[in-house]
């Protein structure tokens, strides 16, 4: 599990990336953290562009309610998070 991985903090991209990880274990259950992280990853890979991705993962820790992968994909498809990062 990506929660318990020896090598997690050099699989991270950056400090960026690492804060984010806190924030997600804070608020996740290790299971629930592990997985949104992992898929916020494979995202940020395929869109070829880590520091959007991010950006969408802050503003979706900053909202109310639990953090999850589906609100992830609708803050980057929607208009309005899209405008709010970049």
């Amino acid at each position: 599990m990506f929660y318990h991985a020896t090598l997690r903090n050099d699989i991270l991209p950056d400090d960026e990336w690492r804060q984010l990880w806190q924030r997600i274990c804070s608020r996740l259950a290790p299971q629930l953290a592990s997985r949104l992280m992992v898929n916020a990853l494979k995202l940020a890979a395929e869109r070829k562009d880590i520091s959007v991705v991010a950006k969408g993962l802050n503003q979706l820790l900053l909202e109310p309610g639990e953090p999850d992968l589906q609100k992830l994909l609708n803050c980057w498809f929607s208009t309005a998070c899209r405008v709010m990062t970049t």
